[in-house]
C-alpha cells in the first residue's frame, strides 16, 4: 500500500496517508472504430465525519499490445472527454507492454497538479472516467486502469 508522510490540511498535523487500490480495470482497445468511454470510478457518498476523497494516483498500463495498423489516443479526466488528470497518451502498435500513463508528472492533467501534490480532490458523485480515440482501425490490445485513493477524516 503507498504511503508518504504529509500535513493533515484539515489538522495542521503530520500524518501517514495511506492510499488504496480502490479499483483496477481491463479494458479491450475499440476495434470498431468508434469512440469508447469508460467510467473508471465514482466517487461514493462520503461518510460523515469524512472530509474529502483524495484521488492519489491513476495508472495506465498497456496490458496487451496493441494489433493493426492504426493508433489510438487515449486520455483519463474528471469530465466525460476530459484530460483534467492523465493527458493524451498515443498508444501504436510498437508501444512497449507497460504503464503508459500516470507514472511521470509529465502526462498528468490539471487536476494531479504540483500544488497539490500530484493528487487531486473530488466531492462525492464525481466521476472519473477513460475516453480512447481511435485514429485508424486496431485489431486489439488491451489496457489496465488503476485507481489509487483515499477519504480524509
Amino acid at each position: 500500500m503507498p504511503q508518504k508522510p504529509g500535513y493533515n490540511p484539515f489538522t495542521g498535523q503530520l500524518q501517514l496517508v495511506y492510499s488504496s487500490l480502490l479499483t483496477y480495470i481491463i479494458q479491450p482497445l475499440p476495434t470498431d472504430g468508434l469512440v469508447q468511454t469508460t467510467t473508471l470510478y465514482t466517487v461514493p457518498a462520503i461518510p460523515a465525519g469524512v472530509n474529502r476523497f483524495i484521488l492519489t494516483r491513476l495508472l495506465v498500463r498497456l496490458s496487451t499490445a496493441m494489433t493493426g495498423a492504426g493508433n489510438c489516443m487515449l486520455r483519463v479526466g474528471s469530465s466525460v472527454g476530459g484530460q483534467e488528470i492523465i493527458l493524451d497518451q498515443v498508444i501504436l502498435a510498437v508501444t512497449p507492454l507497460g504503464i503508459i500513463g500516470g507514472e511521470t508528472f509529465i502526462s498528468l492533467g490539471t487536476d494531479m497538479n504540483p500544488v497539490s501534490g500530484f493528487e487531486a480532490v473530488y466531492d462525492a458523485g464525481q466521476i472519473i472516467t477513460a475516453t480512447v480515440t481511435p485514429g485508424a482501425p486496431v485489431t486489439g490490445g488491451a489496457v489496465t486502469y488503476y485507481v489509487y485513493g483515499i477519504s480524509l477524516t
